[in-house]
């Protein structure tokens, strides 16, 4: 299974708003140092370093760094291009 994928840094939570950088859908709080995805579930929060997953139905979730990268393998293009595209 694919996905895109962007990994959560104080450069992306440090750009101004709106910025190529942010993923729509996704609320960045650069006082607290977090980013937040509301679900059906409820909302999900993300620290520095996790990542910043959509799956092949555009579904959006976060991943702790370490699960991520045990679960999944880098494609050809750094993750935060692949973020970029239209899935």
């Amino acid at each position: 299974m694919m996905v895109e994928a962007c990994q959560l840094t104080d450069e992306i939570l440090d750009a101004q708003h709106p910025s190529d950088l942010h993923i729509p859908g996704v609320v960045y709080d650069p006082k607290n140092r977090c980013a937040y995805i509301d679900t059906p579930e409820g909302r999900m929060r993300a620290a520095v370093g996790d990542y910043i997953v959509r799956n092949q139905n555009g579904d959006l979730y976060f991943c702790k760094s370490d699960e991520f990268e045990a679960i999944y393998v880098r494609m050809d293009k750094p993750a935060r291009e692949h973020a970029h595209e239209n899935p």
